[in-house]
């Protein structure tokens, strides 16, 4: 009970916020973890959803790199309708791709990639976003 009165009290505060403050922020998961996919494409469709004119990328790399591919279709699915939103991106890191043996076509429809996640990430940090690390917390 706790857990839907605190995101309904975040999702009303998102969006009177919303109006006033347009923000850019870069998620950053790396778990391999199909539990943190989730919660992390969560996050990424509430604040895409809750803030329209703001700028939302996950980057995924590392022991996430299949949560870019049809290997866990529910995760998939999901990923899916957040791409399709027009401030949320979602990349993928080439030399994570690499490591696992994916090439684009592996990958979910309007998954991007760039050459490296990390640098990726750290490029949007010095253009003056908001930097999200995904993964587990003690309520997991």
């Amino acid at each position: 009970m706790k857990k839907i009165f605190l995101i309904s009290f975040l999702l009303f505060s998102f969006n009177i916020l919303a109006q006033e403050h347009k923000i850019k922020v870069v998620f950053d998961i790396t778990s391999s973890s199909p539990k943190v996919h989730k919660t992390a494409i969560k996050h990424l469709s509430l604040m895409a959803n809750a803030y329209p004119d703001s700028e939302f990328e996950l980057v995924m790399y590392s022991g996430a790199g299949k949560m870019a591919t049809y290997e866990n279709k529910e995760i998939a699915e999901k990923l899916s309708k957040v791409i399709s939103l027009d401030n949320a991106r979602v990349i993928l890191c080439e030399a994570t791709m690499n490591k696992l043996g994916l090439n684009k076509k592996d990958l979910v429809k309007g998954v991007e990639t760039v050459p490296d996640g990390i640098l990726e990430i750290a490029i949007k940090q010095s253009k003056g976003w908001g930097y999200i690390k995904e993964g587990f917390n003690s309520s997991n």
